[in-house]
């Protein structure tokens, strides 16, 4: 992955590969991965600390994926608020997955997931209004 010049191609490389890695139940080697190919393009920036973040909280690492989830959408909330509920951090677990709610659109799959999740930490998700 390293041989190829910076952009698309090489990040989808390197995606591709880490995913191979973390299939295999080698997260150090899918991280390291991930950390070389590091674009500089923040939307596929995004992306890749998202993922080194799932790795790191999957691994036990949840204090250092929290370092890397600093973006305010509704995935990367979400992904801070299972890094903090890994690490204890119940009441800011609860607040990351209420703004990840609120920066989730109503119809998306993973709204229903991030409910759950709010629910397991104490928060009483909206209840959609009836006309």
């Amino acid at each position: 992955v390293a041989a190829l010049p910076e952009g698309v191609f090489r990040s989808l490389a390197a995606l591709r590969l880490a995913k191979s890695q973390a299939d295999a139940k080698d997260a150090a080697a899918a991280i390291a991965t991930l950390q070389r190919a590091m674009p500089k393009d923040p939307a596929l920036r995004t992306v890749f600390q998202q993922r080194v973040a799932r790795l790191q909280i999957d691994t036990g690492k949840a204090a250092e994926a929290l370092k890397l989830l600093d973006a305010t959408d509704g995935a990367t909330l979400d992904l801070r608020g299972d890094a903090q509920f890994a690490l204890g951090q119940v009441d800011a677990a609860r607040e990351s997955y209420r703004k990840a709610l609120a920066a989730t659109e109503v119809g998306s799959p993973q709204r229903r997931l991030i409910e759950l999740k709010y629910t397991q930490v104490g928060g009483v998700p909206a209840q959609p209004q009836t006309p």
